[in-house]
């Protein structure tokens, strides 16, 4: 009872692999008797074969995976492809930094707590990188007394 061409006539007018075509038993004589792709057609119809749905990878693990990054975790160095420049770039980083110090320096000098000459030289040192972030500039100013009024 070797009804595999059956099956290979199924899988092709389903446009489906073998391994989805489900035969059902109790009309085994039914499908033995269908030699042409029309009598297929017809028994798929009626129900004497099946076809399952395409089977895909489950979701569920990568939607967890991305709601917990989401979150901020799994950001870790074992989760991490790429070196520190790929994942943000040097030039990016430093337009930033720059930005934030050279908006503060202005604010400086816009509420006369630095003399002109103070903010040409602490934006030079910004623009020469002397100074690792705007926390430092400020710390920078403070340490050697460049604010206006500011105890010698």
């Amino acid at each position: 009872m070797n009804i595999s061409n059956q099956k290979r006539l199924a899988a092709k007018v389903a446009h489906a692999g073998t391994e989805r075509i489900i035969l059902v038993p109790e009309r085994v004589g039914e499908i033995k008797d269908a030699i042409t792709k029309a009598d297929i057609r017809t028994l798929i119809k009626s129900g004497a074969i099946r076809i399952l749905p395409t089977r895909s990878p489950s979701r569920i693990r990568a939607k967890t995976r991305n709601a917990q990054k989401k979150r901020g975790r799994q950001r870790g160095p074992g989760g991490r492809k790429g070196g520190k420049s790929a994942r943000m770039p040097h030039k990016l980083v430093w337009i930033r930094k720059i930005r934030l110090m050279r908006a503060a320096l202005k604010h400086l000098k816009s509420t006369d707590q630095v003399t002109q000459q103070v903010y040409n030289d602490i934006y030079r040192k910004a623009k020469g990188n002397f100074f690792r972030d705007k926390g430092h500039m400020l710390f920078y100013i403070k340490q050697n007394n460049l604010f206006i009024g500011a105890k010698k």
